[in-house]
């Protein structure tokens, strides 16, 4: 258990620190309050509910009792308040009642599917359920795992990517599924914001409009961290109604949040490196033997952070890590595996950890740099103190506007958030993609607007002209098909990273290996001919990019400098809309 004050009196006994502590928040502990089920689940899981001690939480309860009463229903509660388990024990009884119920589970991320897929599995082999009725169906998967999955799976656990590209096989290969699929579950909900959130917004619009076909009508679970109208956004993104639950009734200990402020140097007029900050108070958690997760926001400072920590402990080098995207699945969850164990004491990570992946009780969490929205922060935040005894979370800001606003004034960090998840469904570019992916999918109607979300028929009915003149669609009749001479959801992605990746290939005195693969956006910023390339704390320098063969070769180097590309903007005004005078003397 951590000792705070031994840990304060330690930090501020330090040559680094300099009054940039300004705010501790104490949130106390919370008792755990508990629920009933108005009908008992089957005895199997019942007992092993008992067998396990496992009490059911208020809301937990709540959130079974509407699933099993046919309600769509979004939960939206804390960091590790116990949310797969509302949906899991709902589609296992289901299940286990009638053994051709099917359920898709959509997961954002394939590190979560697979982190989901082993707690489900658990479940399953302790509850006597056999293990073919789950699994996972991605680009990971054999060909002929795949077939057995789409042959025997209940569940069956896959990610936007995939659906996106798979759904032209549902009204054949996916036939099974789609006639008993009862349950649809999006997890971490919070995640679909933005392009990326507007994109999903249609996928699932369009699995909606395939199982319309065989007049399926699921339930839809979805889960969230605690986000601002919950209902609503869950109501937008799938266009149904939904039932919430988001008065969270799990235990948790007590947790002291501090705000870490940015020393200025009056000499250089400048504040002080926030990535030096984090590096300094990330080898003080350390050394006093703190298990700390550090999240940053970039790739290249979750492997700078690593380093430099590695550096400055020889003597536990081993027990610190860095984890990102890009790295290999066996990497991935060994080191979920060792954190878990507290094999490691250390971690550097990007977002890819935020998410709700197991790795157990740790005791604090860093997070270097506003994440970009609250409801991310908190879940970085919350990854510390998964159990009920103190942990800690710091927050250092980056030298910007927005992060020094949030340390300054913590009555708005701390107060309720009010950010709202945006995502639209009047984008004419987006829905021009989507329209092509559908008419792959299955023939399109102009009356179908309203289904897609569309408000206006004027809007779809243009889109789908343009793309008749853009020789992408043809008409018979009344309905309009795939012209194209691509595949269309391979072609259109659901966010703005390419689908185009590269081989990175280590070059060695006799021989070339495969090292790892990245997007070709991360690609053209960051690994061009001399660059400094960081994988897993190691250093290498990018010797030579082929584009036509996409491979980057690079070669391994001992380097105490790394890379930055130089980022230039021009915004050229093309027409003015609207203008005004702003500021206090209405002179800007």
């Amino acid at each position: 258990m951590v000792d705070f004050e031994q840990f304060i009196k330690n930090i501020k006994s330090q040559d680094y620190y300099d009054d940039q502590i300004v705010y501790i928040q104490h949130i106390p502990a919370n008792d755990a309050e508990f629920g009933t089920l108005d009908d008992p689940l089957k005895s199997r899981l019942q007992r092993w509910l008992d067998q396990n001690k496992v009490g059911l939480w208020a809301h937990q309860a709540r959130a079974i009792n509407s699933i099993r009463k046919g309600k769509n229903t979004a939960i939206s509660t804390s960091t590790a308040s116990g949310k797969s388990m509302c949906y899991n024990l709902s589609v296992l009884d289901s299940i286990l009642n009638n053994p051709k119920t099917t359920a898709l589970y959509l997961f954002p991320t394939k590190a979560l599917s697979r982190d989901q897929h082993l707690m489900l599995s658990t479940l399953m082999k302790e509850t006597n359920i056999k293990r073919s009725r789950l699994g996972i169906y991605d680009g990971d998967i054999e060909r002929e795992e795949k077939r057995q999955v789409l042959a025997n799976a209940n569940i069956i656990i896959t990610n936007p990517y995939g659906l996106h590209y798979y759904l032209p096989w549902f009204k054949k290969k996916w036939r099974r599924i789609c006639e008993n699929l009862k349950y649809i579950v999006l997890d971490e909900i919070h995640i679909y914001r933005g392009v990326f959130g507007s994109n999903f917004g249609f996928l699932i619009r369009r699995l909606k409009r395939i199982l319309d076909l065989y007049g399926v009508k699921p339930i839809w679970i979805l889960s969230s961290a605690t986000i601002y109208n919950a209902k609503q956004f869950a109501e937008k993104l799938v266009g149904e109604q939904f039932t919430l639950v988001d008065e969270d009734s799990s235990p948790s200990g007590a947790k002291k949040v501090i705000l870490w402020d940015l020393p200025f140097d009056e000499t250089s007029n400048k504040y002080r490196s926030a990535h030096q900050e984090t590096k300094s108070l990330f080898i003080s958690h350390l050394k006093q033997d703190i298990q700390t997760l550090t999240f940053t926001l970039s790739r290249k400072m979750a492997e700078l952070q690593a380093i430099w920590t590695r550096e400055a402990l020889p003597g536990i080098k081993h027990q610190i890590r860095s984890y990102r995207a890009g790295i290999s699945k066996k990497t991935r969850r060994l080191i979920e595996q060792n954190f878990k164990r507290r094999n490691l004491l250390g971690i550097s990570s990007t977002n890819a950890l935020e998410l709700g992946i197991d790795i157990g009780s740790l005791q604090a969490t860093i997070c270097s740099g506003f994440p970009g929205t609250l409801s991310s922060l908190w879940q970085q935040i919350g990854r510390s103190g998964r159990g009920e005894e103190l942990s800690l979370a710091t927050f250092i800001p980056m030298a910007n506007p927005l992060d020094l606003f949030y340390v300054h004034n913590p009555d708005v960090l701390f107060g309720p958030i009010r950010e709202d998840i945006l995502i639209t469904l009047k984008n004419k570019y987006i829905i021009k993609n989507h329209l092509c992916c559908a008419a792959k999918e299955s023939a399109l109607s102009p009356k179908e607007y309203i289904n897609f979300g569309v408000q206006k028929k004027e809007l779809f009915e243009s889109c789908i002209d343009e793309l008749v003149e853009e020789g992408l669609l043809m008409k018979r009749g009344e309905l309009y098909y795939w012209k194209g001479d691509y595949y269309p959801n391979s072609n259109y992605g659901l966010n703005d990273l390419s689908d185009r990746m590269y081989q990175v290939i280590l070059q060695t005195p006799t021989n070339e290996y495969l090292l790892t693969t990245e997007d070709e956006s991360y690609v053209f910023r960051d690994l061009h001919p001399g660059a400094v390339y960081l994988y897993e704390t190691e250093t290498y320098t990018v010797q030579d990019l082929d584009l036509q063969e996409r491979k980057v070769y690079i070669k391994k180097e001992n380097v105490d400098y790394y890379t930055q590309s130089l980022k230039h903007t021009d915004v050229t005004i093309l027409n003015v809309e609207f203008e005004s005078t702003t500021g206090p003397h209405k002179n800007i």
